[in-house]
């Protein structure tokens, strides 16, 4: 039985649907035939590169996707979240930095999200100072208990290793 969708709109939330219950490969058919009809769907692309990314590890691709979110529509705030996990991921810093500069400047982005990643990039170069302010700023910005306790874990993780390389320092 084949099932009708009436709009682009039905058939992504459709496979937004299939996202949430972990039916991958339903929901990548689902989101191809939408770029199929509309290649400029900016929401496909977001869906489609959070899919190679997690679920099937190609990262040219989901690199590909996540460029074309941002590109077809730059306002699109959840693309930034994961695209920079992605970038952070893969160790495109100087990407990954500039992406963050621009995601804080978008609408509806979370910002607290944004400097927890940022954190994340900085810790992962040892940058332990750095790393430090984007965790405070994140704790300042955070509006949820879930995140307030993943940012303090993660502030109180740095300080540790900033804190330990310092009794280690030798000249």
């Amino acid at each position: 039985m084949e099932e009708l969708f009436y709009s682009i709109d039905e058939k992504y939330l459709c496979a937004a649907d299939e996202i949430s219950c972990t039916n991958f490969a339903k929901a990548k058919i689902l989101l191809e035939q939408i770029l199929d009809e509309e290649p400029s769907y900016a929401k496909a692309h977001y869906q489609l590169a959070r899919i190679y990314y997690h679920e099937l590890g190609e990262y040219k691709k989901a690199l590909a996707h996540f460029e074309m979110a941002i590109g077809f529509d730059p306002n699109l705030s959840w693309t930034y979240h994961s695209y920079l996990e992605f970038l952070i991921a893969v160790g495109k810093k100087e990407q990954a930095l500039l992406l963050a500069e621009k995601a804080l400047k978008i609408e509806g982005t979370c910002s607290a999200c944004i400097n927890n990643n940022l954190g994340l990039l900085h810790e992962k170069s040892a940058a332990f100072k750095e790393a430090i302010q984007c965790y405070k700023r994140a704790l300042y910005q955070a509006t949820n208990n879930c995140c307030e306790d993943e940012f303090t874990s993660n502030l109180l993780r740095v300080e540790r290793k900033l804190k330990s390389s310092k009794n280690y320092l030798y000249v």
